[in-house]
């Protein structure tokens, strides 16, 4: 995540964006021609409950808890989506 947050968002954000932040130290971002938006999203909650984020709102669990639930460890624990 710090890779992420720290150093290719804050470099986007101030390439893309004019974002005043400066990046963490690093030597260089390639592809940042091939990006034309860059948007920062976090696990904050968004709802009343502290399990709200993004990722429930917009169904992204959903898909993680098959995925995770095809594994074989899951079958043999008898867990479901």
């Amino acid at each position: 995540s710090t890779l992420v947050n720290d150093i290719l968002y804050t470099h986007l954000a101030r390439e893309l964006n004019g974002a005043k932040s400066v990046p963490g130290r690093h030597t260089r971002v390639d592809g940042d021609d091939l990006v034309d938006k860059v948007v920062h999203v976090d696990q904050s909650p968004i709802g009343r409950t502290p399990r709200s984020n993004p990722a429930t709102y917009t169904g992204v669990f959903d898909h993680v808890r098959r995925l995770f639930a095809e594994t074989m460890e899951a079958k043999v624990r008898g867990y479901l989506p």
